[in-house]
């Protein structure tokens, strides 16, 4: 696995996070068939759809970059420092 030399990370507010969905939508679906072969086409469609909520509707959304958007992560709680915070989701490509 290489390493990253620089990775940046960003919270997104609200009002920014239309402008990176797709690019949030695409990194999720690329990472879900590498690594979910049990899931159907319509399996996919579905939990994208959902993605695409929990990413808008998350109190705290942060990206993380390298050369381009590299990751991201959701939480249902606006805390990342107690361990008791539910992560929604995190994708590193």
């Amino acid at each position: 696995m290489p390493t990253r030399a620089h990775v940046v990370l960003l919270s997104v507010p609200p009002a920014g996070r239309q402008a990176l969905l797709a690019g949030i939508l695409d990194l999720w679906e690329a990472s879900v068939r590498a690594s979910h072969a049990f899931l159907t086409e319509s399996d996919i469609e579905a939990i994208r759809d959902d993605v695409a909520s929990a990413a808008m509707g998350a109190p705290e959304l942060v990206t993380a970059w390298d050369s381009g958007l590299a990751g991201f992560m959701g939480s249902l709680a606006p805390c990342w420092k107690c361990s008791s915070c539910g992560l929604r989701a995190f994708v590193m490509a």
